[in-house]
């Protein structure tokens, strides 16, 4: 009972240090976003070219994307590493630093654990097939995809092409990007900096099928963005004949479609985004919300 008093008070000690660890990572990614915004307001002020201001925009939003997708991911693993131990993990840390009490529970555990394994064997056999998680073990392609982006730009034009795991991806050409590969990477990838160049508003073409992946990479990612209805005259008006399906967003070809109404595995992932997302077919508007 004692032993299970002083491991609730060790919990309760992890949970205020995760609080204050979670309020000191919103406030540095508030400060990163503050300085991001003064770079941009930087680029707006400077006596440049219309071609180098358009270039010096699209590599400040990559930048910004890989700035806030590392710190993320730093804040992420230091909440994982941070996390309380479980019982049985704590108990083996106070047994190994000399509490009786903690070793007399840990030899109780092993002698159980002993004769479960024993038990498990004599049914299954000792070679038994198993299924087991594989969270721990994966790795985020998308992350390590867009930490490690690169991009090269045209000085002639302004377009710059970005490179993802060392292939052409995706290419900012000032008022849309457009996609050269639609690998799931690529999607993300263009999808965030995207959003970061152009705001909430995305108007996305092309096919069925690069639209469908579109959302499920918007959705695995969790992109963040805030979509809203627009009225049914002007996405009639706006919409191009071959796309039936509009985001609205001041440029940037990045597509995807839903069918009308119809409920996929990318719409239930996408239900689960703080946004919503408007599909338009054929001049009728779905709203696909959480």
């Amino acid at each position: 009972m004692q032993l299970r008093k002083a491991y609730q008070a060790y919990k309760e000690q992890v949970a205020v240090m995760l609080q204050k660890q979670w309020e000191n990572g919103r406030e540095t990614m508030r400060r990163l976003r503050e300085e991001q915004g003064s770079r941009r307001v930087e680029i707006r002020n400077l006596q440049v070219s219309p071609t180098q201001r358009r270039a010096m925009r699209s590599v400040l939003a990559a930048e910004s994307v890989q700035e806030r997708e590392l710190l993320r991911h730093h804040l992420r693993e230091e909440r994982v590493a941070s996390r309380a131990k479980t019982y049985r993990e704590w108990i083996t840390e106070q047994a190994e630093a000399g509490d009786i009490a903690a070793a007399r529970q840990l030899r109780g555990f092993l002698y159980r654990e002993k004769r479960a394994l024993h038990e498990r064997t004599t049914r299954l056999g000792q070679e038994a097939p198993t299924i087991a998680s594989a969270t721990n073990q994966r790795r985020d392609p998308v992350f390590y995809a867009i930490a490690n982006m690169t991009w090269v730009v045209d000085r002639r034009t302004g377009d710059v092409t970005y490179r993802l795991d060392g292939r052409d991806a995706f290419v900012d050409v000032g008022e849309k990007i457009n996609l050269i590969d639609n690998r799931e990477v690529t999607l993300a990838a263009s999808l965030k900096v995207a959003q970061e160049k152009f705001g909430s508003y995305l108007h996305v073409t092309g096919t069925d099928e690069v639209k469908r992946e579109i959302v499920t990479a918007a959705a695995k990612a969790r992109a963040e963005r805030s979509v809203h209805r627009r009225p049914h005259e002007s996405v009639a008006q706006d919409r191009p004949e071959t796309v039936p399906y509009a985001w609205p967003f001041p440029g940037a070809i990045v597509e995807r479609l839903i069918g009308n109404s119809v409920r996929s595995t990318a719409q239930a992932r996408s239900e689960r985004l703080e946004a919503a997302i408007l599909v338009t077919t054929d001049g009728r508007s779905v709203r696909l919300a959480r």
